[in-house]
């Protein structure tokens, strides 16, 4: 009862003058009935709505249909996928000043959004910059795309979560025609971890076309790819993805891939690819890959603290599942040498993970701890 009264009476004392309200309840449908029903009728300036729950009957979604309607001033908006019915779209879609649309994904659900998404009016969301979906199927996020070009054309921010179909061909289809079509694009996320093993046997990793498919956007700033295999990389690509991108300040490629699909021990990146990264995206702040089960027995030496080319920006380097190469002191030395600032390395698995668990995770985890201790003592003997 305690949890219904804060619920309710949260909404009842609601004002116009509210700005921005979110809710998590993890509560029974009639709390949240209620909460939607003590919204109606009421002229809220809201600018920002979250929604969080697990589920929600029809009579719900319809009480939440009629009271976002009325929210004519509002920015942004995150709800649960499954709240995202025909209903819903048809007053969302309208609201002239809504930016940002997430459907939350995380949520547990068989619930998609291209199903309800082929409803859209070719004058959907007029002021929509930002966009956040799940599509259980790569191809199904295309037809969308293709299907809603006008809406996609001004988005600034997009995030698919797919779970199947997220072989090279399809992802390649998808990411050319954002290319060719959402030239706007100032930031890219694709999460597209399996959550079953149906295509375990046919799965490849993504070619580097994924990335040039995306050189077209110009304006990219931030770009996550996860994938279950890790994405490979050469000097020439790496060249090439900063002339395309010359504002990229986050770049995250796979670092934790799924490591039950027995990677060979070449899989990933050579670790002279960042070298390469330091040269030609020198103001770069985060930078995430996966690099191969290699020992680099040059790195003995002292390390160079002078190099010709430095990460000048550089705050965090995530290494993800990659095993730490070599002893930890010549490896930290060997980053340092890299970088103008003092970057954090992360280790272990992002929250989308969903690989087998490797026995071995903590201990690698634990001696990239050492690899960054040394890194610390090097970049501060250099300052000294």
């Amino acid at each position: 009862m305690e949890g219904r009264r804060r619920l309710y009476g949260y909404a009842s004392f609601a004002v116009p003058s509210y700005r921005a309200f979110g809710r998590y309840p993890a509560r029974t449908p009639d709390d949240i009935n209620n909460f939607f029903a003590a919204l109606e009728g009421r002229q809220l300036n809201l600018k920002s709505f979250t929604l969080r729950c697990s589920d929600a009957p029809e009579e719900v979604k319809q009480a939440f249909s009629q009271a976002v309607s009325t929210w004519t001033g509002l920015r942004y908006l995150s709800i649960p996928t499954f709240y995202f019915t025909p209903p819903v779209l048809q007053a969302v879609m309208v609201l002239p000043e809504l930016v940002t649309l997430e459907l939350n994904y995380l949520t547990k659900s068989d619930f998609e959004a291209p199903a309800v998404l082929q409803y859209l009016s070719p004058n959907a969301f007029p002021a929509l910059e930002g966009f956040a979906f799940r599509s259980n199927l790569v191809s199904d996020a295309l037809q969308i795309a293709r299907e809603s070009t006008e809406s996609f054309s001004r988005l600034k921010t997009l995030h698919v979560n797919a779970s199947d179909g997220v072989g090279n061909a399809d992802v390649l289809a998808f990411v050319r025609h954002l290319g060719l079509n959402c030239q706007q694009l100032e930031q890219v996320s694709l999460n597209l971890c399996l959550t079953t093993k149906t295509e375990a046997q046919d799965l490849t990793p993504l070619s580097v076309g994924v990335l040039e498919g995306l050189f077209p956007c110009r304006g990219l700033k931030v770009m996550a790819i996860e994938h279950p295999l890790p994405i490979t990389l050469h000097a020439a690509d790496v060249e090439r993805a900063a002339a395309a991108w010359p504002k990229m300040t986050e770049l995250f490629l796979t670092s934790d891939p799924d490591l039950s699909y027995a990677l060979t021990h070449s899989a990933g990146n050579s670790w002279l690819i960042l070298p390469a990264f330091a040269q030609h995206f020198p103001c770069i702040q985060r930078l995430g890959l996966y690099f191969a089960k290699t020992d680099l027995d040059f790195l003995s030496s002292s390390g160079d603290l002078d190099p010709t080319f430095e990460f000048r920006e550089l705050e965090v380097l995530t290494v993800g599942l990659s095993v730490a190469p070599g002893e930890p002191e010549d490896v930290g030395r060997w980053i340092a040498g890299l970088c103008r600032e003092n970057p954090e390395i992360e280790a272990g698995t992002s929250d989308w993970y969903v690989g087998s668990y490797w026995e071995e995770k903590w201990a690698n985890v634990r001696k990239w701890g050492e690899v960054e201790k040394f890194l610390k003592l090097s970049m501060s003997a250099n300052d000294g």
